[in-house]
């Protein structure tokens, strides 16, 4: 199997989201992606990760987002709280009394693991990968020189 890379690997997941998103608008209208803007999930995700990250790196590092290795620790943080987003929605779906809380905590749940996926692959990877290819342009180039 022929692997893609540069900037076919880059808009490879945008070009998917996008490809999804012209589906659902022309079966379902823009009333198809209702249930994907779900703000719980996106402030977990975002914002979790933002503080996972501003944790385990110094914050004029985090501002400039230069470096390859925050950035692929970034994708890291993203899928956990994807994962920690999809765990507490299941757990507050389930000592739920009524019926009608558990279609939005179940949505609240698979939005938070959809977030983090498309904020992990489609942005932070991407992104760690171009410039790491930078860094390794840049050190060919002076030790050429």
């Amino acid at each position: 199997m022929k692997r893609i890379s540069g900037l076919k690997a880059c808009l490879a997941p945008a070009a998917f989201c996008g490809a999804l998103a012209a589906v659902i608008y022309q079966t379902e209208g823009v009333a198809g992606f209702r249930f994907f803007l779900n703000a719980e999930a996106l402030a977990l995700v975002v914002g979790g990760t933002l503080l996972l990250v501003w944790a385990a790196y110094p914050l004029e590092e985090v501002r400039r987002l230069r470096s390859p290795e925050m950035l692929a620790y970034a994708a890291r943080s993203a899928k956990f709280m994807g994962l920690l987003g999809t765990l507490l929605g299941v757990m507050m779906m389930l000592p739920s009394a009524e019926v009608s809380e558990m279609p939005r905590r179940l949505v609240l749940a698979l939005n938070a693991l959809l977030f983090g996926l498309i904020l992990a692959e489609a942005v932070f990877v991407p992104w760690a990968r171009r410039l790491e290819r930078k860094r390794v342009v840049k050190s060919s180039l002076d030790v050429t020189s």
